[in-house]
């Protein structure tokens, strides 16, 4: 704080006194503003520098978990891949592992060809365990060979066929004797409705 002194003379106003000293009240008034601004003018700068060191936090906070996230998304993309392969690798193993246990029926590798083409095939499937024919096979239950051989077997099935709807029916018959002599026996109908066999009949 500046203090003017000055004497006491009858010219100049009398100025307050201050233990001994007079005070010049344009002076005190200058103080006062020049200290005012310098408070503002530090004030000022403290809320600068506590804005910049907030943005430089939260710039560094916010570069800190994109580096983490972009980490975390590396190491996630690392280990999936790692999985994929070491999946990939148990399925070439496994399909290795079929490829050597598996042993091939022989009876059931045969090649069905015309009498004409039975040495081109043998030339063809040579020092493999493919059985070459010309003679009629059966193939998961249909018949393969000359139409005399199909017919053959067709018949075969047939017949077995018609002796199982004769059973059937034979059985059919019996049943419905049956009925015919209980008269009162229940029965369960193709709708699921329980009725008496006497109202059918």
């Amino acid at each position: 704080m500046f203090v003017v002194l000055c004497e006491t003379t009858r010219s100049l106003r009398p100025r307050p006194h201050v233990s001994g000293y007079f005070i010049n009240p344009q002076v005190f008034l200058i103080v006062i503003v020049i200290v005012i601004v310098i408070v503002i003018v530090i004030v000022i700068v403290i809320v600068i520098a506590i804005v910049i060191v907030i943005v430089i936090v939260v710039v560094v906070l916010v570069v800190v978990v994109v580096v983490v996230v972009v980490i975390v998304i590396v190491i996630v993309i690392v280990i999936v891949t790692v999985l994929l392969l070491l999946l990939l690798l148990l399925l070439l193993l496994l399909l290795l592992l079929l490829l050597l246990l598996y042993y091939p029926n022989g009876k059931k590798r045969w090649l069905i060809t015309k009498p004409e083409k039975v040495e081109g095939a043998r030339v063809i499937f040579e020092g493999t365990a493919i059985y070459i024919s010309t003679q009629d096979q059966r193939h998961l239950g249909a018949a393969l060979g000359s139409r005399e051989y199909l017919e053959e077997y067709v018949g075969c099935k047939v017949e077995d066929w018609v002796s199982q709807v004769v059973k059937l029916a034979e059985f059919a018959m019996s049943q419905l004797y049956k009925r015919a002599t209980h008269p009162l026996h229940l029965a369960c109908g193709t709708d699921g409705h329980i009725f008496s066999e006497h109202s059918q009949i």
